[in-house]
């Protein structure tokens, strides 16, 4: 890998350095409900039972990775650092796990305009364990000196997982053109193949990955035996917590005429205890200086010494959510609707990846000291969504040629239009010291030197924001910039589909369709692909903030003839 370069081939560098894997789940389900009636109540309860078998290989570095900070360093084959999973490595697991969920819900017509529904289901669910032992854990990541081999993978979070829901429906005027409904619940998140997949497989003893700086080139695994190594740890908190989400909405339904009908209202969540992945829970010991701000000094010591990096999924981020909805709604009659949706919300959390890069835009947390400094816009925050698509059928035209081409057709339309995604740049390198200087990009923010308040967007896709508003802040300390501060392009498009019954007998049809996907070539752009500033000899980079993608294609039309018999 070099920084500023594109990966050469079909392949990223990425994508090379996981091969191979392989990941085969299976799950085998049992359910059982039953329904009682009497009068007003309709009682339901039941329960079902899932086994999970999840097989996986996934291995990292198989062949090993190097990593050059510049094109001048590549061409003098001067790498920065390498990477190399070690021979014997085992990356081969067999996980099993155990769901289990039972459920009482009680529906009740209190009356011709009032509706209840109460409910109640507990979802506990057994601790992942590996068909041939292969489980090792680091209880406290922080003073144990080795790995634990053996289960549990985790203590089980989920012996209290009883979720609550409750409902109701109003009719508030005896016209029974308004209804209003209310909802509320708590749903919990379950702790299994999404943790296991790498979390799960990649540590010690069964296997060992190492790292290190300035090896010599190119007998990568002569280099790393020759030179001091550090050792990279990918793994799973031992100490996980329950993952759940609290729902809640209010909503007003109004029929405005006969299949027309207005729905507005409030929709809103608050999650705790998300997954979500750290680049770093073992840096160096940094230094509290007057003001609260963290120093990391150089050649420190890191939190737990017996350990290099350490990579780590925790239980530890917060998320919330807040929209007004409104939709309107003419269900077809006469051959004409339709139906147009509007969303204005907001999510923030404290990271938006459940595994590793989740979203294009998915930055790393760079620190685990205070994960309120990575508190902001969730990757996926979409401030204005709009979406519409409508239906018209012509009538049939019996008699003339020209009746009979132009009656008959349907038309269908699409159209989306939202606000663009969040961003933040980032420094490109370890400029905080965090894993002792390098090459590799944990996610750091830059320090913010524009002027408060100022338009940092260009709206240029060749640099969409003005990279000279961020500078490097200084050696061994984060930058003040917030995540995901910027904003990305918008978007736009609209389809259109033609669909016509050319020829129709009781046995058989021919048919003609007609499909023209973005309509107008509307260009709809991705985030920024360049996001890094600097290089790690303090340049800057030329390319910041320069879009090379599309969310969408380009105007696209394709013609289908179909015969049914």
């Amino acid at each position: 890998m070099t920084s500023g370069l594109t990966a050469l081939g079909i392949l990223t560098a990425n994508s090379i350095a996981l091969m191979p894997q392989r990941f085969v789940p299976n799950d085998f389900q049992f359910n059982y409900a039953v329904v009682h009636i009497h009068g007003a109540h309709a009682l339901r309860f039941g329960g079902a039972f899932d086994r999970v078998r999840f097989n996986e290989q996934s291995e990292r570095d198989a062949k090993g990775v190097y990593t050059f900070s510049s094109l001048v360093d590549f061409l003098q084959a001067r790498p920065a650092s390498a990477d190399a999973m070690m021979p014997g490595s085992d990356t081969i697991r067999g996980w099993r796990q155990s769901i289990f969920s039972v459920f009482v819900q009680e529906e009740f017509r209190a009356s011709s305009r009032l509706s209840l529904t109460l409910g109640l289901r507990y979802e506990p669910y057994s601790t992942p364990t590996e068909a041939n032992g292969k489980i090792a854990t680091l209880r406290d990541f922080l003073h144990d000196p080795a790995f634990t081999v053996g289960g549990p993978l985790f203590p089980n979070p989920s012996r209290t997982n009883f979720a609550p829901r409750a409902s109701m429906a109003i009719l508030p005027f005896g016209s029974g053109k308004t209804v209003i409904r209310a909802g509320a619940g708590i749903f919990y998140d379950l702790l299994s193949i999404q943790e296991l997949f790498i979390g799960g497989v990649r540590v010690p003893p069964f296997f060992n990955i190492i790292s290190a700086n300035k090896p010599a080139f190119p007998n990568l695994f002569q280099a790393l035996q020759s030179a001091p190594p550090t050792s990279l740890l990918d793994m799973l908190d031992y100490n996980l917590q329950q993952p759940y989400v609290a729902q809640y909405q209010f909503m007003v339904q109004q029929e405005l005429a006969r299949n027309t009908v207005l729905k507005f209202g409030y929709v809103g969540s608050r999650a705790v205890h998300l997954p979500g992945t750290l680049t770093d829970v073992n840096p160096y010991r940094p230094e509290t200086l007057s003001d609260g701000s963290l120093f990391f000094p150089a050649d420190d010591t890191r939190l737990n010494p017996a350990f290099g990096r350490m990579k780590m999924r925790r239980t530890q981020f917060d998320a919330s959510y807040h929209s007004f909805q409104a939709g309107f709604e003419r269900k077809l009659r006469g051959g004409f609707g339709f139906q147009f949706k509007y969303v204005w919300g907001k999510s923030l959390d404290d990271s938006s990846n459940g595994v590793n890069r989740d979203f294009v835009n998915s930055d790393g947390v760079p620190t685990m000291f205070n994960y309120g400094l990575n508190r902001g816009r969730s990757d996926f925050d979409l401030r204005h969504t709009f979406g519409g698509n409508f239906s018209w059928v012509l009538p049939q035209v019996r008699g003339a040629v020209a009746g009979r081409v132009l009656g008959g057709w349907e038309i269908y339309g699409l159209v989306q239009a939202q606000t663009g995604p969040p961003f933040n740049p980032t420094i490109g390198f370890d400029r905080a010291r965090l894993t002792g200087g390098g090459t590799s990009d944990p996610g750091e923010r830059p320090m913010y030197v524009a002027a408060p308040g100022a338009n940092l967007i260009r709206g240029d896709p060749l640099q969409w924001f003005d990279p000279n508003a961020f500078a490097l802040p200084p050696a061994g300390m984060y930058g003040n910039l917030g995540r995901n501060t910027l904003q990305g392009p918008g978007l736009v498009t609209s389809d259109l589909a033609l669909h016509k019954v050319l020829w129709s007998t009781e046995r058989q049809s021919v048919r003609l369709r007609v499909e023209a996907f973005n309509v107008v070539n509307h260009p709809n752009f991705q985030i920024p692909s360049a996001l890094t500033l600097f290089t790690s000899a303090l340049s800057r980079v030329g390319s910041a903030g320069q879009i090379t993608s599309t969310t969408t294609t380009s105007r696209q039309i394709q013609l289908a003839l179909r015969w049914m018999f």
